[in-house]
Order: C-alpha cells, then structure tokens, then sequence
C-alpha cells in the first residue's frame, strides 16, 4: 500500500492512461511492460524460478530508479526445495531486504506473482505455508518511507525473471551495481528504449 500518495496517485494515472482497446488486465493497472516508478521512488522487481533437476530455487532481484535507469540486481541460489509461491515468498522477503541494504526509502516492488502480492497488501495474517516469510516482508517494509507491493504481468517483470533462471546456474551469489548483468542486457536495453518512444 502507498504511504505517500502523491506517488500513488501519480502512478494510477499514468498506468490508467492507456488507450481504448487494451486488455483489460493493463486497464485495471497491470502494465503489459515495464514502467518506471514515480519520481524520487526506486523500483525493485523480483521473481523466483524453480530448478526440481537440482533442487534448487533462483531469485532475481532487480532495481531501477524513476529514469528506467539500472542501478543494482542480485541473484541469489537457494539450495532448497520449494513450490513456486513459497519461492515467489521468499523471493519477496528478498527484494525488500536488497532494497534495505542498498539504503532505498521509497521503494515499489513488483513481482507476477498475484498471491504472495496479494498476501502482503491484506491487513490480515497469512496464515499460510508461506505466511512467516510474508509477515516479515511487511516487518521490513514498515521500516522503509513509502513502500508499496505492485502485481505485474509476466512481460513488465521479464528482466526479473530472466535473472532468477540464471540465478539457478550460479556457485555462489552475484550481486551487479551499476553493470547490467549480461543474462539481461538485451531486456534492459530494450525497456529503455521504450521509454523514449
């Protein structure tokens, strides 16, 4: 939920300016395409990808400022089996500790994964396999400024996505502070260049 609602509301009407015709997906706020966040907010997607062969889980994180500009990713290797919304949970409770140790205070995550977003933005207790990782997103999230949880489509949160499957290929963690990581250079450089058209 936005704690700021400038931000918010900036936000509603730049994805509900969409023209007639759209799906109605896009039309109730689900952009088929990466958006930047409003200004002065960094964006964090975020996704989780499961290997069964290796039993293994892979999170991308990704982080972007109000220009579409890259300034960090992380992908991460869990050696653990898990469905994919625990995954997409865990993947979640990431993100906002990235966003903490990069010292963001006004931060949109963004992930396609409807439940766990769901989870986190409901004021009740997730009372679920996966609720101890969603009531610690919101611990986390209530010490940042302006936080909100966003539902994307699988399109806007592509570079994400890609990140975790390469996650899975990992020895260890890699972290990238402003250098693209190779895996998604192509989709960074596209969305960037959508954004000036």
């Amino acid at each position: 939920m936005f704690t700021n609602a400038a931000a918010g509301l900036e936000y509603f009407q730049r994805i509900n300016a969409q023209p007639e015709g759209m799906s109605s997906a896009i039309q109730q706020g689900q952009p088929a395409n990466w958006q930047p966040p409003p200004v002065n907010m960094i964006k964090v997607n975020w996704d989780a990808t499961i290997d069964q062969g290796n039993s293994c889980v892979g999170l991308g994180l990704l982080a972007r400022d109000a220009n579409g500009q890259f300034v960090a990713a992380r992908g991460i290797k869990k050696r653990i089996a898990a469905d994919p919304t625990v995954a997409e949970a865990i993947a979640a409770l990431h993100a906002v500790i990235f966003a903490k140790e990069l010292g963001f205070s006004n931060v949109m995550f963004e992930g396609d994964a409807l439940t766990v977003v769901n989870a986190i933005n409901s004021t009740r207790s997730c009372e679920s396999s996966y609720g101890h990782f969603v009531e610690d997103v919101k611990r986390y999230m209530s010490d940042l400024a302006t936080s909100s949880f966003v539902h994307v489509l699988r399109g806007a949160n592509s570079a994400a996505h890609n990140l975790a499957k390469e996650a899975c290929t990992h020895v260890t963690d890699k972290y990238w502070w402003h250098c693209i990581p190779p895996c998604i250079g192509d989709i960074i450089r596209k969305e960037e260049t959508s954004l000036l058209y």
